[in-house]
């Protein structure tokens, strides 16, 4: 184990390999057929055969672009785009024949070329197991190029007390090719609940921003029980967090456990998991244990954890969810999270076990990505290193939250929807830069329309320019001067294939923005994204002096994150 199981903190979950399910008085079900699947000290192989043409239909399958689009995107919970198709799948020497496989993912680790999949050995064949199980849960670590974050992550929730899914990782190839190293989790459904609950039968529920709230509760997926369209243990917790300060621990005690919520709080907090329940309300499971009567959280979607930015109080301690925003905010509940912290740091955090571990794996994968014909072994070895800086600082940076914890003033999110915000269209005529130009407003010229929130932009000058950025992509950018003190600054990225001449482009999502730079005070306030439209090169290239010319049309949302 990496540190220390913190006694006493959690009544139930812990270790699959040590004894935590004898005290948490779960049942003796005998060795599980599926722990070599999951084995930490190995990379297991999956090999997949299919027609060509289903992979295509797979790999490029992809969410709707108005996924958050409109007032009503939370009325629901997200519906999934992905078809499964039938392909052989071989598993560690087990060969599967008639599996189903599809593409997975929300909106940051979708990928064309190297797709995070979910293979289901049940999906044709009833009761088809491999391991003891139906199916597996690979991810491409796009967001995670050191490829070890959320093995190391699940294992230090894990060291908590916290029921984490096992993980490690998998060497996946599709008809022959070599797809890399992938991380293998284990799926939280009614096994991984057997291993951590007396009584598997309760309701499990995804959240993907959601929160315990009027407006949030309907993107809660239930993930058993799936033909019941009762919410009303959801509700009723929504209900409780109303209370007022002085009848709030009172008002949950009923809903959940205060005191291991703090624990999944805390372990959040020092894993950096800036896209999970406290800081995004995303990426978690809550249970509701039949024996216990109250809810439970198990972590998910850790693959962005442990990055090098975010070291300020007030990133370090988010309270976005109400139910951490709540006990935050009351001083004594408060003070106990911040205990719980400086527990979990002593008990869980072992620099010197961590930084071993992230050796351990390293070790481990590094031949895989080197044989990766698509992976980049400095840039991954790169990646790990900033691992290993977070671990080395976080200590720091947690100790600081606790010399001098922040206030949290921020208010709840009205929303996760996108707000249409008004037109926006321009034309650019500048080269191809590797360096930030000297003068903005003498790199390119073009122009610049639209409006924003029914206010019309009228730039008074404006630039243009174009530059790589650290994401491999090429910034477009349109600099429009308002006033003597703001700048209103548009970027949209492209691929660098496709910086040349040709037909227009859509622009992909996620990849354009706008915001208002005030130069007084050197800060910028993000205005919203780009979705939608198009953009159309008469003239480009990515050498140095190519010339850049175009033009692009879209519109312009609210980003609410």
């Amino acid at each position: 184990m990496l540190g220390l199981v913190v006694g006493g903190l959690v009544a139930c979950g812990g270790d699959p390999g040590d004894d935590a399910a004898a005290d948490a008085g779960l049942p003796d079900a005998g060795p599980d057929p599926s722990e070599p699947l999951f084995d930490p000290t190995r990379v297991i192989e999956v090999a997949i055969e299919m027609p060509e043409a289903s992979w295509d239909e797979i790999r490029t399958e992809n969410r709707s672009s108005d996924l958050l689009i409109g007032a009503d995107c939370q009325a629901a919970p997200f519906p999934n785009p992905f078809t499964t198709r039938e392909a052989t799948v071989t598993v560690d020497g087990q060969r599967l024949e008639r599996a189903g496989v599809r593409k997975k993912g929300f909106l940051g680790s979708l990928d064309d070329n190297k797709p995070s999949l979910k293979i289901d050995f049940d999906e044709y064949v009833p009761d088809q197991e491999a391991f003891g199980l139906g199916g597996i849960t690979l991810n491409n670590n796009k967001q995670d190029p050191a490829a070890i974050r959320q093995c190391l992550t699940y294992r230090l929730f894990a060291d908590a007390g916290v029921p984490a899914p096992r993980c490690n990782f998998a060497h996946v190839t599709i008809n022959g090719r070599d797809l890399g190293v992938y991380t293998h989790v284990e799926a939280v459904k009614k096994k991984f609940l057997a291993r951590h609950f007396a009584d598997n039968d309760g309701r499990l529920y995804e959240g993907t921003l959601s929160d315990f709230r009027d407006g949030w509760l309907a993107t809660f997926e239930a993930k058993t029980n799936e033909s019941d369209p009762d919410r009303s243990d959801l509700e009723a917790l929504a209900v409780a967090l109303e209370a007022s300060d002085g009848e709030l621990e009172a008002a949950l005690a009923p809903h959940v456990s205060v005191d291991r919520f703090l624990t999944f709080w805390a372990m959040e907090t020092l894993v950096g998991h800036q896209d999970g329940y406290a800081s995004n309300t995303n990426n978690f499971f809550v249970y509701d244990d039949p024996t216990s009567g109250v809810f439970e959280f198990v972590p998910w979607g850790v693959d962005a954890t442990m990055s090098t930015g975010g070291a300020t109080p007030d990133a370090v301690v988010v309270a976005n969810g109400i139910l951490a925003r709540r006990l935050y905010l009351l001083p004594e509940t408060r003070a106990r999270y911040l205990d719980r912290l400086r527990e979990l740091l002593d008990a869980v955090w072992d620099e010197a076990t961590i930084q071993a571990e992230i050796d351990r794996m390293e070790a481990l994968i590094a031949p895989v990505v080197d044989a990766d014909p698509a992976a980049d072994p400095a840039a991954f070895a790169a990646a790990v290193d900033d691992v290993r800086a977070f671990v080395a600082r976080r200590r720091g940076d947690v100790g600081d939250v606790l010399d001098a914890p922040p206030t949290w003033d921020r208010p709840l999110r009205e929303s996760f929807c996108f707000v249409d915000l008004g037109p926006i269209a321009g034309t650019f005529s500048t080269t191809y830069k590797t360096a930030d130009p000297p003068d903005i407003f003498a790199a390119g010229t073009g122009t610049l329309t639209g409006s924003i929130e029914g206010v019309p932009i009228a730039p008074i000058q404006l630039g243009t320019n174009a530059k790589p950025n650290a994401d491999g992509r090429v910034e477009v950018q349109l600099f429009a001067r308002e006033s003597a003190n703001e700048i209103l600054v548009v970027i949209v990225t492209v691929r660098p294939d496709q910086l040349a001449a040709g037909p227009p482009r859509p622009i992909e999502f996620f990849t354009a923005y706008v915001f208002r730079y005030h130069i007084s005070t050197g800060t910028a306030d993000i205005l919203g994204v780009l979705l939608g439209g198009e953009i159309t090169f008469s003239a480009g290239g990515t050498s140095e002096g190519s010339p850049v010319v175009g033009s692009f049309a879209s519109e312009l949302y609210s980003a609410p994150f």
